[in-house]
């Protein structure tokens, strides 16, 4: 697999573990947060492999200054970092792989309304390969973004195709859908008794209020993001 920069977040770190066998790759706009919000809730309760989260090797690991993010972030890249399968990063060997899928057109949206709400300057912002450019998304209008996001002018992980970030569909035992985070959060924890967590709970999500609903964009409009996300449609982590 390609080495990528040390972004926050790629394909070569995208994998929550969750106890010895349970792998759950994830992407942005596709329940991130909600598995963030779960694991930081099992480390908490020491419940997700006392034997992993107890190494003094990860410790060091995690107090390791070169690994950017949060604590919760450093602590996934360097858990994947120490258990992947170095021959299919980045799962470990012998586990249940599980994804989580969103239509493209929706998630596109919901990437476009998060940029607007926190206008950040991400376009790569841990990528030392790419000049930083101060982005002003909310003096857009929709389709001076939908044209710059499409064209390649403006480039955020958050509108990196779910292909990115997943690969082939094959490599999974199961694939979810985004409706159904409630259910994966349940079946993760089913395992832990009293487990005292909202499997229901929002976290971060955004909600479309400055643009338009996905299915409410223009024909036009829409044909540039089903351009856009050709891969994704053609290797089926969407439908039209």
């Amino acid at each position: 697999m390609t080495l990528y920069p040390d972004l926050g977040i790629s394909p070569v770190n995208n994998c929550f573990y969750f106890y010895d066998n349970l792998d759950v790759r994830v992407a942005l706009k596709c329940g991130y947060t909600y598995f963030v919000g779960i694991a930081g809730h099992m480390i908490n309760q020491n419940r997700i492999s006392e034997i992993m989260y107890n190494l003094d090797r990860i410790e060091n690991l995690k107090n390791n200054s070169q690994i950017g993010g949060s604590s919760l972030t450093r602590t996934r890249r360097c858990l994947v970092r120490y258990f992947a399968d170095i021959y299919d990063v980045p799962f470990r060997h012998n586990t249940t792989r599980i994804a989580i899928s969103r239509d493209p057109l929706k998630r596109f949206m919901s990437a476009l309304e998060w940029m607007y709400t926190r206008n950040l300057d991400h376009n790569f912002k841990d990528y030392p390969l790419r000049i930083k450019r101060k982005i002003d998304w909310r003096s857009m209008s929709l389709d001076e973004a939908i044209d710059g996001v499409t064209s390649h002018k403006l480039e955020d992980l958050h509108f990196a195709p779910q292909y990115w970030f997943y690969g082939s569909k094959t490599q999974y035992d199961k694939i979810y859908d985004i409706s159904e985070l409630n259910l994966l959060g349940e079946y993760i924890l089913s395992r832990v008794d009293n487990h005292g967590y909202d499997v229901n709970k929002k976290t971060n999500e955004t909600r479309i209020k400055h643009f338009p609903k996905a299915e409410d964009l223009s024909e036009s409009q829409k044909q540039k993001i089903y351009k856009f996300y050709e891969i994704d449609y053609k290797e089926g982590w969407g439908v039209r």
